[in-house]
């Protein structure tokens, strides 16, 4: 599991992580959305999001966070009908 929290002393959004912001990993470096498939080839599987004070807020299945943003960018590229 990885653990994130909202950049630059940013409240962690789910939104803002999908609209791709950055976020801390904590005891790491920066990292946005971007990096989920690197994440899931290092082998993690589940994204837990934390507030500035280390308080938990919803931990993701990152597959299902991957699965989740194709289904928006798709939804996002279509043409209404």
């Amino acid at each position: 599991m990885i653990r994130l929290i909202g950049a630059y002393g940013r409240e962690t959004s789910l939104v803002d992580f999908l609209n791709g912001k950055d976020f801390l990993i904590h005891n790491g470096p920066y990292c946005s959305v971007r990096d989920l498939e690197r994440f899931k080839k290092d082998g993690i599987r589940n994204v837990e999001f934390l507030k500035t004070d280390y308080t938990f807020v919803a931990v993701f299945n990152i597959d299902a966070l991957i699965t989740l943003i194709a289904k928006i960018k798709g939804a996002s590229c279509q043409k209404p009908s």
